[in-house]
Order: structure tokens, then C-alpha cells, then sequence
């Protein structure tokens, strides 16, 4: 086989003038085969069209994953909006309580390693779902996986599977809370606390705790009253590992007068 190469100034449309090479291979057998490479101006332009396809492919398959994981994600519709952002933050308490889950979802990463867990108690009103749902907000629309979820209805949904109808089982159920990214458990209080329903709750936990996966616990209880609900076995694993526990301590937003329209 030999090649032979010429150069010739060609006109582009477009773009003018160019030098173009044209290549002609010569084989032994079969005739020659020849190609002349193009105007360099829109080549470049076909390279970019390409590049902002691909990139427009890739943001679309993106945000279709975020919207399938927010679908699965399960957030109370009042709670779907929530942000950091529009958590309202006046006391030292507040900002407190802001700046720790700020930095639960921007450290997401390295407190995904450690296994480290978060803890909101206090009374009603005071925006702990508010500020769950904003980490978890964050986190999904970092592609991460969040289920958000009421004890009882964790409960019920184990205890769903053991109709002859059910079309899950229980492994299924219980694998999905233990493998999501983050598992928000809210509304552990007085309507929760059998020891079934601890058993239940403790075998999601503890097997998160040993896959080094966070969770996030929200009660209406004190601490010694949170404890007492849960148990020994699963407190002490929430507490493990560098997690915390924040303390909401402040009246209820919800009997805040709104101001006049």
C-alpha cells in the first residue's frame, strides 16, 4: 500500500478560503481510495453542535434521575418547597439548628463515610420537617436517593407485606429503607413505641448503622423521652459515630400571627 498527499486552497461557503489535503491510498489490489479533509470552521462548529447535544442528553437523563428519585423520595407536599433558604432563623437556637443541617447536607459526602446520623427533637411547630425536608431537597438534587417517612407508616409498610395479596416482601420492603442514601424517620412520639413496632424499627436502623448509612430521626419528645420511646438498642446507635442531636427548643411557628395582607 503507498499514500500519496497534495494540498490545494479550496473556498468554504461559509467560511472562505482554506488549505485542504487531499489523501489518495493506493492498495495492491482494488482500486485507490481517496479523501479530502474539510473546512477546519465548520468542523469545529459540527464538534460543538455534537458537544452541546451530548450535553443537553446528559442534563435531561440528569434531571429525569432526580425526578424519579423525589417521586420515590415521598415528601409531604407541604414540605416539597422547603429550603434552607426560606427556614425562618431569629434566635440563636434557630441558626443553630439551621447551620448544623446546612452542614449535614453539604458534608453529605464525608458523613456518607463515617455513618453519622441526625437528630431533631422538640415540640411541634418548630420546623424540624422543615429543615429535613431542605436536606433532603439538597440531597436529591444532587442525584443522592432520600426517603422520607413516618414511623407508622414505615411500620405499616413492613407489616403490608404479610397479606396474601402483597405484591413485596418483607425483605424487599425492609432493604429499600436500609439502602436509600438518607432515611428521614419522622413523627417517632406517644402513637409509636410497641415492642413490635421498636423490633420493626430497629432492624431498618441497625442495618443502616452497619451499611455506614446516615439517618435522620425527628420526635416531638425530649431526649430522655425519645430514648424511653425507642429503646436502648436503637438510641444508641443514633447517638454512635459523631452523630448529633439538635434540641428545638422555641415556640411554635404555627402560632406565629401572620402579618396583614
Amino acid at each position: 500500500m503507498t499514500d500519496t498527499k497534495e494540498t490545494a486552497i479550496v473556498t468554504c461557503e461559509k467560511h472562505g478560503e482554506y488549505t485542504a489535503t487531499t489523501t489518495t491510498m493506493i492498495w495492491q489490489f482494488g482500486p485507490p481510495h481517496e479523501w479530502t479533509t474539510r473546512c477546519p470552521a465548520c468542523e469545529q462548529e459540527r464538534e460543538e453542535r455534537r458537544a452541546q447535544a451530548e450535553a443537553e442528553y446528559l442534563e435531561r437523563q440528569r434531571r429525569q434521575r432526580i425526578a424519579g428519585n423525589r417521586e420515590r423520595a415521598n415528601i409531604p407536599e407541604r414540605f416539597t418547597g422547603s429550603t434552607f433558604e426560606n427556614y425562618v432563623a431569629s434566635t440563636t437556637g434557630q441558626r443553630r439548628a439551621l447551620s448544623v443541617s446546612r452542614a449535614f447536607a453539604e458534608n453529605f459526602d464525608a458523613i456518607r463515610k463515617t455513618g453519622s446520623s441526625l437528630t431533631f427533637c422538640g415540640g411541634p411547630g418548630c420546623g424540624k420537617t422543615h429543615l429535613a425536608c431542605a436536606i433532603a431537597n439538597h440531597l436529591l438534587n444532587s442525584e443522592r436517593k432520600v426517603i422520607y417517612t413516618q414511623a407508622i407508616e414505615l411500620v405499616r409498610a413492613i407489616r403490608d407485606t404479610w397479606r396474601r395479596d402483597s405484591s413485596e416482601s418483607e425483605t424487599t420492603v425492609i432493604a429499600r429503607y436500609r439502602s436509600t442514601d438518607l432515611l428521614i424517620v419522622d413523627e417517632i412520639g406517644v402513637q409509636f413505641g410497641s415492642e413490635a413496632e421498636k423490633a420493626q424499627l430497629f432492624d431498618v436502623l441497625d442495618g443502616r448503622y452497619r451499611e455506614m448509612r446516615p439517618s435522620l430521626i425527628i420526635s416531638n419528645l425530649s431526649e430522655k423521652g425519645l430514648q424511653e420511646c425507642l429503646g436502648p438498642r436503637v438510641f444508641d446507635r443514633l447517638m454512635e459515630i459523631d452523630s448529633t442531636m439538635v434540641l428545638f427548643n422555641w415556640g411554635s411557628y404555627r402560632r406565629v400571627p401572620k402579618s396583614p395582607r
